[in-house]
C-alpha cells in the first residue's frame, strides 16, 4: 500500500540496544479444572460469561497467586545481592481480575514480615466499551466509566 519498506525496527531491536526494558514472559502448564478456559482461542467464547466466571474462580486465583509468591524471587532476581524496587509487573483483563488478585496476593501475605508492595493501576475508559476485537478508545480522565466499587478500590 505503502511502497517497499524502507527500515524496520521491532521490540527485540529495542532491547538490544538497550532503549526499553527487558521482559520475560513465563507460560506455565494451565490448571487442569480450568484447561478448557485457559487455552480457548475463539473470541465469542471468551467473552462468555461462565468462560469469565471459571477464569475469575477463587480457587483458580489462589493458585496462581501462590504461584506468584512462591517464584517472586527466582523470576525478578530478587536473590542476587541488591535486588529491590519496582521489577515486575502483572497484567489482568479486567478492574475486577485485578482486585481479586489483589486481594488474594494481600491475604496470602498477611503474615509475612516482609510482603510484597503491591499497586493497581485501572483505566478510566470503560474496557468493555469496544466497538471492535483489540480495539483500545482514546482515554478521558473522567471518572463516570468506572463503576463505584472500582472507584473505592
Amino acid at each position: 500500500m505503502f511502497g517497499r519498506e524502507l527500515h524496520s525496527y521491532v521490540i527485540t531491536d529495542a532491547i538490544r540496544d538497550e532503549k526499553v526494558l527487558k521482559f520475560k514472559v513465563d507460560y506455565n502448564d494451565v490448571r487442569p479444572q480450568f484447561k478448557e478456559h485457559e487455552t480457548e482461542q475463539d473470541e465469542k467464547k471468551l467473552n462468555a460469561f461462565e468462560n469469565k466466571q471459571a477464569l475469575l474462580h477463587p480457587e483458580r486465583i489462589g493458585e496462581i497467586s501462590q504461584y506468584i509468591l512462591n517464584k517472586f524471587k527466582q523470576k525478578t532476581h530478587r536473590k542476587q545481592a541488591g535486588g529491590k524496587g519496582f521489577n515486575a509487573m502483572f497484567a489482568v483483563s479486567s478492574v475486577d481480575a485485578a482486585k481479586l488478585y489483589y486481594e488474594a496476593l494481600e491475604s496470602l501475605q498477611k503474615e509475612d514480615s516482609k510482603p510484597l508492595k503491591i499497586a493497581t493501576i485501572f483505566s478510566f475508559s470503560a474496557n468493555e466499551e469496544q466497538n471492535a476485537v483489540g480495539e483500545i478508545g482514546d482515554e478521558s480522565f473522567d471518572l463516570s466509566a468506572m463503576d463505584s466499587s472500582a472507584k473505592e478500590f
